[in-house]
């Protein structure tokens, strides 16, 4: 009893709570052990100053610290002190508190959101608590008196995990440290089961005594495959690969010839089928594998150790289909579970696969002990002192239910298929495997061509962009190796984003992948640098390589800059294009289909009604106008506008085609913008201009619970007519989403449909087929007068009002609607028909394949609640446009003003806000939608917006702007909107020079007579 009064005084510092009399070895003796009553009231105040500790030492916005590695840990061992075991202590708190500053500055927080390296997630806060609540009690599962409540916790989550997976009555299982033990765990007792089989009693003979054992699985699956069967004894020689298809699961087809082939010669241990690759989270196709394993009585062990977790979720549990039929099951919450490590399962089907592990010990588990009951869970483990994991699992089941995990699985796998979408539309990112879970693998693509081999080349600078964010302490992203196709093609290196941050942004995703961008250009401008791989300065045609304007981009809107700047004498303005030709909406130029705005709507006339490139000009060029106008169809056809956008780019030589921007730089000394140019000949320019106009346009959008299903079967709206073979040959063809696009897409589908063609499904998310708004004041919001107006709203109004008027620019014509309605009228009339089913207000919240191929589409219907499954042959995405990412202002991208939501910030006159060191302007066309509202994507604002950037530009009016446009006030009363101000610092009013904007020669006019046209002003 006097033990403790030879502890020294200073292991009992820190552990005082009392008054100062108190004699500090009483007090020592109430505090120093955690479970008893002192240390259970002294642990809080313990644990705060720990914590508090932390939080003073915690980094600034970065997961990581930032240093080599020999940096940090040398760095964190100083902390430490000397390396020997100190022969007095420093007391409690002083140890907690240098710990916790260990931890704090040289660890890392895997909260971040840009911590996104491994399968290692942010444990969850009831799950630590619960863990140091099961530390106090130090209680052990190897016999009932180490610890009766662990036990039953234990046997809880096992039952509770064995329902879920649907193991039967039989089922069992135990905690393991890791999933690479519980896959030893489980092929050890498909060993012995082989063994017993054959007739061998492995604990006697050995494995030398069992013939030819192989274990099968996949390409992909975890290297605990093979390190298991060596520490088991049969060498991973005894392991054989099965070939993966496509997408990187593995081969049911291959299996069966192997289990065909191998049965007759080798003891055949186990197949183990992954739920969950490590490097891409694909889910070999259970339903057929299973079968197979039964058919030759093969154990079949499914390595869930990642995918389990998409069990919570209503969305992605079907991807776990069949998990029912395995022997052994590998789980490990560590990963989709939130926990702090250990926290891995064994699951088998029947507790009598433990039978190989049993063993009587005279102190642990004697029989009369076991029969009356006071057995612990030693003769499941290989382990004796096992620590009570299952305390925070439980913990954490309890606390957030099936439901509240599932929702947080859901939301990582909605930031992987954001990252994967993002990556798709990045020039310099490739993706390499999508979405199945919550990780995404990408590479990092050069922008310029380099000398040498350009594959190895990008090998280097994947490498060294994730070690500079790595010691830059900026984000942790994964690397891994993916061969390409084939067996013999190389290895190349890869980025992986495992996703498992619950809490973490769309707009928090995006940062993470612009710091690996930025990143990999910085490598990549130093090779190029350091090679001397230069671009020439001067185009070798002869061509100016410095201009007062660089507009990027060749659609309407900059053709109409380019055809409004073309009658301003001195103004230098030229228009990059990467494609060969201009091409509008290729894909879907259906033959008869018509503009929803009127001719007036062309590149120059609302602005400038006598201007030489006017929709008028072309008829009368190509002799079309009076059949025009006795055809009386004021809306041209999508063919008709093409032709004229086309007639209009010839006759601009300022028109550069076969052009492609890759890279745009601020040049300090200059005050230019560089715009690194290839040319279609292969040739490198750098041409510069004071100003840029950027108009790339739009791509389609694939939204995330669409975006995991393979090219062969999903048709972006926008190649539809470039697919139109494949929807040809289909059965059933569904089209997602009702805008213009999609109801055009099942116009031309219907026609099929009567003449013999597929069945078709129209489903959409909005609850009708609904109609664009095109009546007379609803227009009105289109115009100049409106855009002044919501430009100077706060930016939320501004948010809410672009999400409630989406019916003035996304809905359908009245004319394609009632071209539908027809279709399906006459459709009554050929009974013969196949099916045809227009269903509203359904939104699909995932999407699968089943085990022919056939996308199956996981929907909900709004209304009612109810899910449903929906098979096709061939889905169209018609779910929209989104931006294109102007990936080449790369360089500068920390040089842009952004909002909250990652989206530019564009002033009145449509120029982006910069930092104050660049002093030339950068402006957008239809990039503005958030800050100038429903009018961006209109044609018939473009000519207005094109010209108040060039007045902007010029610094004075070239072009009078409207002033009266619309019948409708929108303002409040007293309220001034109808001027043309600034209402921004640094923005120059069109009305008067801005500041260092102008040429210094003289600018005029030159085309027709600005009085007489109204055009100009003088």
């Amino acid at each position: 009893m006097d033990t403790i009064r030879k502890i020294p005084a200073s292991m009992l510092a820190g552990m005082t709570a009392t008054t100062p009399s108190d004699d500090p070895l009483s007090r020592g003796r109430r505090c120093l052990l955690a479970g008893s009553r002192g240390g259970l009231a002294r642990l809080p105040a313990v644990l705060a100053g720990a914590i508090e500790r932390a939080l003073e030492c915690q980094r600034d916005d970065r997961p990581f610290p930032a240093g080599t590695a020999g940096e940090v840990l040398s760095a964190a061992e100083d902390l430490l002190g000397p390396v020997e075991v100190p022969t007095e202590g420093i007391g409690t708190d002083a140890a907690l508190e240098r710990l916790a500053r260990v931890l704090a500055e040289y660890g890392l927080d895997l909260s971040h959101p840009r911590a996104a390296a491994h399968l290692q997630p942010p444990p969850l806060l009831v799950a630590v608590a619960a863990d140091a609540l099961a530390s106090i009690s130090n209680a052990s599962l190897d016999t009932y008196d180490s610890g009766p409540s662990a036990i039953a916790v234990e046997r809880w989550l096992i039952g509770a995990l064995a329902r879920m997976a649907k193991l039967g009555p039989k089922a069992d299982g135990v905690l393991t440290p890791g999933g690479s033990i519980s896959n030893l765990m489980g092929l050890l007792l498909a060993r012995d089961r082989a063994a017993r089989r054959r007739g061998v009693d492995i604990r006697r003979d050995g494995v030398g005594a069992l013939p030819g054992p192989l274990v099968l699985c996949s390409e992909c699956a975890h290297f605990s495959v093979q390190r298991a069967c060596a520490a088991l004894g049969l060498g991973e020689g005894a392991v054989r690969t099965v070939p993966t298809d496509g997408g990187r699961r593995m081969c049911a087809r291959a299996l069966g010839g192997l289990l065909r082939d191998l049965a007759p010669r080798h003891t055949l241990v186990a197949v183990v089928a992954t739920a969950g690759t490590t490097d891409f989270g694909t889910m070999d196709p259970i339903p057929e594998i299973a079968p197979l394993a039964a058919e030759y009585g093969v154990w079949l062990h499914i390595d869930a150790a990642y995918g389990f977790g998409a069990l919570f979720s209503e969305r992605l549990a079907d991807r776990l289909a069949g998990l029912e039929r395995a022997d052994s099951i590998t789980v490990d919450l560590h990963k989709l579970g939130w926990q702090p490590a250990a926290a891995s399962i064994l699951l088998v089907s029947d507790h009598a696969a433990f039978a190989p592990l049993d063993r009587e010990v005279a102190y642990l588990n004697p029989t009369d002990d076991q029969a009356a009951g006071y057995d612990g869970l030693l003769g499941r483990s290989l382990q004796t002192t096992r620590r009570p994991d299952a305390v925070k699992v439980v913990a954490t089941l309890l606390a957030y239910g099936r439901r509240g995990l599932g929702d947080m699985v859901d939301a990582c796998h909605g930031l992987a298929c954001r990252a994967q979408e993002r990556i798709e539309a990045e020039p310099n990112l490739e993706l390499v495997s999508p979405a199945e879970l919550t990780t995404v693998v990408f590479r990092y693509r050069c922008t310029h061509r380099h000398r040498g081999d350009l594959a190895q080349i990008e090998d280097d600078i994947n490498g060294e962009l994730r070690r500079r964010l790595l010691e830059r302490g900026m984000a942790l992203i994964g690397r891994t190796a993916v061969r390409g196709q084939g067996p013999d093609s190389p290895e190349r290196v890869c980025l992986k984003l495992t996703l498992l941050n619950p809490t973490a942004s769309p707009h928090e995703i995006d940062h993470l992948l612009d710091a690996a961008l930025e990143a990999g250009r910085e490598c990549e401008e130093e090779r190029r640098l350091s090679a001397m791989d230069r671009v020439i300065t001067e185009d070798p045609a002869g061509d100016r390589r410095e201009h007062d304007v660089i507009a990027i981009g060749c659609g309407p809107f900059n053709l109409g800059l380019a055809a409004l700047a073309s009658t301003i004498t001195g103004l230098d303005l030229v228009v990059l294009e990467a494609r060969p030709e201009l091409r509008w909406h290729p894909g879907l130029m259906f033959d008869d289909a018509r503009l929803q705005l009127s001719f007036l709507a062309d590149l120059v006339t609302l602005v400038d009604p006598t201007h030489p490139l006017s929709f008028l000009a072309y008829l009368r060029d190509v002799d079309r106008m009076y059949p025009f106008y006795i055809r009386e169809q004021f809306h041209p056809t999508r063919v008709e506008y093409e032709d004229y956008l086309r007639w209009a780019a010839s006759r601009l030589p300022a028109v550069r085609f076969s052009h492609r921007v890759e890279a745009v730089h601020w040049d300090e000394a200059r005050e230019r913008f560089v715009v690194e140019t290839t040319r279609g000949d292969g040739a490198r320019l750098a041409l510069a201009a004071k100003h840029l106009v950027i108009g790339i346009g739009t791509e389609s959008y694939v939204p995330e619970a669409l975006a995991g299903l393979p090219a062969d079967r999903l048709v972006r709206a926008g190649d539809y007519l470039d697919r139109r073979s494949e929807v040809e040959r289909a059965s059933h063809v569904t089209v997602v989403g009702a805008g213009q696009s999609g109801a055009e897409i099942m116009v031309d589908l219907l026609t099929q449909n009567l003449a013999g063609g597929p069945a078709v499904s129209w489903l959409t998310r909005t609850r009708s087929f609904a109609p664009l708004d095109y009546t007379k004041l609803v227009l009105e919001m289109t115009t100049p007068a409106y855009v002044r107006y919501f430009h100077r709203l706060p930016q939320p109004v501004k948010d809410r009002l672009v999400a409630e008027q989406w019916q003035h620019y996304k809905g359908i014509s009245t004319e394609t609607l009632e071209q539908i309605h027809d279709l399906l009228y006459r459709r009554r009339l050929k009974l013969e028909s196949s099916p045809v089913d227009l269903r509203c207000g359904v939104t699909i919240e995932s999407a699968r394949q089943d085990g022919s191929g056939r996308p199956v589409l996981h929907c909900r219907h709004r209304d009612t609640g109810a899910v449903f499954p929906h098979s096709t042959d061939l889905v169209i995405a018609a779910t929209g446009y989104r931006h294109r990412r102007a990936s080449f202002l790369g360089p500068i991208e920390g040089r842009l003003r952004r909002d909250e939501q990652g989206r530019y910030k564009v002033r009145l006159d449509h120029s982006l806000e910069l930092a104050d060191s660049i002093s030339g302007r950068i402006f957008v066309a239809h990039a503005d939608l958030h800050s100038h509202g429903a009018a961006a994507p209109d044609l018939g604002i473009a000519p207005y917006r094109n010209a108040v950037i060039l007045n902007a530009i010029v610094g004075r009016e070239v072009y009078r702007l409207p002033i009266s446009t619309a019948f409708s006030t929108f303002d409040a009363p007293g309220s001034d909107t109808g001027a043309f101000v600034s209402a921004h610092p640094g923005e120059s009013a069109v009305l008067a020079p801005a500041c260092d904007s102008a040429p210094r020669h003289a600018l005029r006019r030159t085309a027709g007579d600005p009085t007489r046209s109204g055009a100009c002003r003088a």
